[in-house]
This record gives structure tokens, C-alpha cells and sequence, in this order.
């Protein structure tokens, strides 16, 4: 089975403004430049014979997701777990409020959580679980849109890399990139097939 992790399209910036209380994140709409991305995206993959489309619930997100379901598939499937790591209070605060957990977060040489919010551990416990209830479903080929921090959470988790170490991957990860995770149910393993594909966005001006 294959899974195609997509980053959502750019994005109105995180601030005060956008961010949700309730879904503990920024949650502003794709710019304009962020729909031609992903409507280059959903025309690049009309072929990949995808069987369904699930998307974190941030707005971003399901955008992009509804963009590449326009033409040959079904709404996109919404679920929580895909969401963004929570950055808690680091999310609408300056760092400079938290001179002695900066000091060690920046340091990246533990999986420490952002003040209130989670870390990579988190994400990648939350994520994998919806990724078994993906399988049971049976199908060859599932896109998941959602972010970049969450696609470096469960790269590391695939391929059993300390958490941390998310930090050394793509910097960034590009919006509307591929990311090609194949699962062997035989062997109840996974392999990263292909990171940070970009290739299809080429000729969108910046």
C-alpha cells in the first residue's frame, strides 16, 4: 500500500488572528499563490490512480485536499490526527517568553514538546494510529495532506530515526510536495519511497 503525504499549499501566515483556540493551531486559507500550487498538484497526479483522499482539519489543509478532489474523487475524509503539531503556547508567543525552554528545544538533541503543546513522539504516536485505520480499509494507494512538520515526525518514525532529528529534513518541506511512504503488509514494514518531490510546482512564479 502506498501512501502519498502531501504538504498543504502556502498559506496566510500564523498570527494572533488565525490561530484557533479550539483546534490548537493556525488555521488561515491558502494564498493565491497557494491554490495554483495546489490545483498544479491535483493536475500532476490525475493519473496515480489514488483511491481516496484524507486531510488534516485545518483549513489549509482541507483546501488543497477539496482542490485535488475536484474532478475524479470524493470530498476529501477530514481527521484530526493529521493535524499540525500542536506548538502550544509557542504558537502566539514569542520564544523570548521562554528564555529557559528555548535554550534547550533549540538545541534539538531531545524530542522536548513546545511549551503546552506536543512533541515529536506525539505526533508520530497520533498519526500512525490513523494510518492503521487507513490500511484496514484495504485500499493500494490513500494521499494525506497535511503539514510539514508533520510529514518530518512520521519520516522519522518510519525509518525509527530519534525524533529530534526531524529538524535535518527538509528545510522546509515545500508546500504541495510529495512525500511516498509504501507499506508491505507482509512484513509489516514501511519504506520511504520518495521525500519532498517538488518537481510538479516548477514554473509557478514565487
Amino acid at each position: 500500500m502506498e501512501f502519498f503525504l502531501i504538504r498543504h499549499g502556502e498559506c496566510e501566515p500564523p498570527s494572533r488572528e488565525n490561530y484557533s483556540l479550539s483546534l490548537r493551531a493556525a488555521n488561515g486559507p491558502l494564498t493565491a499563490r497557494g491554490i495554483l500550487q495546489a490545483q498544479a498538484l491535483a493536475k500532476y497526479l490525475e493519473g496515480a490512480a489514488i483511491d481516496a483522499v484524507y486531510a488534516s482539519d485545518l483549513t489549509r489543509a482541507a483546501q488543497t485536499a477539496e482542490v485535488l478532489c475536484e474532478k475524479t474523487r470524493d470530498a476529501p475524509r477530514l481527521c484530526a490526527a493529521f493535524r499540525e503539531i500542536d506548538m502550544g503556547e509557542a504558537a502566539y508567543r514569542p520564544w523570548s517568553d521562554f528564555p529557559e525552554e528555548y535554550g534547550r528545544w533549540a538545541l534539538h538533541e531531545e524530542d522536548l514538546p513546545y511549551p503546552g503543546g506536543e512533541n515529536g513522539a506525539q505526533v508520530w504516536k497520533r498519526f500512525s494510529a490513523a494510518l492503521l485505520q487507513i490500511e484496514r480499509e484495504g485500499y493500494k494507494r490513500v494521499a494525506i495532506v497535511c503539514h510539514g512538520g508533520v510529514i518530518r515526525c512520521a519520516v522519522c518514525g518510519i525509518l525509527g530515526l530519534p525524533q529530534q532529528r526531524r529538524f535535518l529534513l527538509g528545510e522546509p518541506v515545500e508546500n504541495c510536495s510529495i512525500t511516498i511512504v509504501k507499506h508491505d503488509r507482509e512484513t509489516d514494514r514501511y519504506r520511504l519511497q520518495t521525500f519532498n518531490d517538488s518537481a510538479h510546482l516548477a514554473g509557478i512564479p514565487l
